[in-house]
């Protein structure tokens, strides 16, 4: 353990030997996120805003009432198609449907009687944002509904105490139009007013991603960037003979990294309002390894830190673009936006979005999981690289 704590003191003094730079590598995101905030705000919305998206409904129910949600569902502007459909889920998947909304036999019949039969909802794993949201639309107005009954029930038994079947029959027919009313017009949600308050939610989540990624991708940069000189110096080898291990240099690297990061993450989430809690520290985290391991694949396979530099910069600027953090990917070209899910920037914004709109835990996480594995396996080509260059310059 000590060689190790001996390594990160040298990982940390190297980061700050030009304080210009480390200042300029911490701060920069945070003034990102300020220019953008009070100066940007407008050009930044465009790209925030959730691209309607199409959803398939199959009406099992076929009565006035069920006919009547399709069509209030197709009022939604959210949603660019509304398919009235039988078809097999796996069909509509492969069209791009966000999801398939299933109206149940005797859905109405029941609301009629104050009850509350629930909802069938299948959602495409492929388009994560598009489920949550629609997942969180249908839950709520089920949750309305449920609400309104059980306020009822509440009112009429205060009102009358224990009712007669004809005299209970009367008054649920009465409330039951109300309650059903009420949840078919919760489309008001989308009103102009409520867009306006969501849309400043998310232009502020779109800049904080911005700033994040900019933050994860310049300090594993700055830290990763000395590789090729301490390999041209044989500071691994001294560290080595003196008992330390070659995983000790990766990980005091990555670890320097981390602390670096860890401060100004914190200061931006009390800024953006986010509390810190472990989602969104392991996004954080999963973030930066990613990072960190295609610099160190960079550094490794150049030798010479002033290539790293320049191809670590073109790749930066490159993910910044193709991942949406600068420029919307909805207007990217066809044959470039299937790369875009490989971007950092990319992961960061939509695993946000997902926490953002209280998604569990695994589906925050779910954007990650194929990078990871190829960051793993990116890691371990560098580190085998890493140590056959070792012995190479011995």
């Amino acid at each position: 353990m000590r060689s190790f704590f001996a390594c990160l003191k040298k990982d940390m003094m190297l980061f700050f030997a030009h304080k210009t730079s480390a200042i300029l590598t911490l701060v920069l995101p945070l003034a990102v996120f300020f220019v953008m905030q009070f100066g940007m705000a407008e050009t930044v919305s465009k790209r925030n805003y959730v691209e309607s998206f199409k959803i398939a409904v199959v009406d099992e129910d076929q009565t006035l009432m069920s006919k009547t949600l399709t069509e209030q569902l197709k009022n939604i502007s959210l949603f660019s198609e509304v398919y009235e459909t039988d078809a097999a889920v796996n069909s509509l998947f492969e069209e791009d449907f966000a999801g398939v909304i299933t109206i149940p036999k005797d859905f109405f019949y029941a609301a009629y009687d104050m009850e509350n039969i629930p909802i069938g909802l299948v959602l495409n794993s492929q388009m994560p944002v598009e489920s949550e949201i629609l997942y969180s639309l249908v839950s709520s107005v089920s949750d309305i509904l449920a609400a309104d009954q059980r306020a009822v029930l509440a009112e009429y038994l205060l009102q009358y105490g224990e009712l007669s079947e004809e005299h209970k029959s009367a008054l649920y027919e009465e409330a039951s139009l109300q309650v059903i009313r009420d949840a078919l017009n919760r489309q008001e949600i989308f009103s102009i007013a409520e867009q306006g308050a969501e849309e400043e939610r998310l232009i502020k989540l779109s800049i904080y991603s911005c700033s994040l990624t900019l933050l994860i991708m310049l300090v594993c940069l700055q830290v990763v960037k000395t590789v090729p000189e301490e390999m041209e110096m044989g500071i691994a080898e001294r560290f080595i003979a003196a008992g330390g291990k070659s995983s000790s240099l990766f990980l005091s690297k990555f670890t320097a990294a981390v602390l670096l990061l860890l401060p100004v993450v914190l200061i931006l989430n009390f800024v953006f309002g986010f509390e810190n809690d472990l989602s969104l520290l392991l996004l954080v985290f999963v973030s930066v390894f990613i990072s960190f391991s295609i610099y160190l694949f960079f550094a490794v396979i150049c030798r010479n830190t002033a290539k790293v530099q320049m191809l670590s910069n073109a790749f930066l600027i490159v993910s910044l673009i193709a991942g949406g953090a600068i420029y919307p990917v909805q207007l990217l070209p066809a044959y470039i936006r299937p790369l875009s899910s490989l971007t950092v920037p990319f992961l960061v914004n939509t695993s946000l979005q997902l926490y953002y709109f209280e998604a569990d835990f695994p589906s925050v996480m779910k954007p990650f999981f194929v990078p990871l594995g190829l960051s793993l396996a990116l890691m371990v080509v560098s580190f085998v690289l890493y140590k056959k260059g070792r012995r190479g310059s011995v």
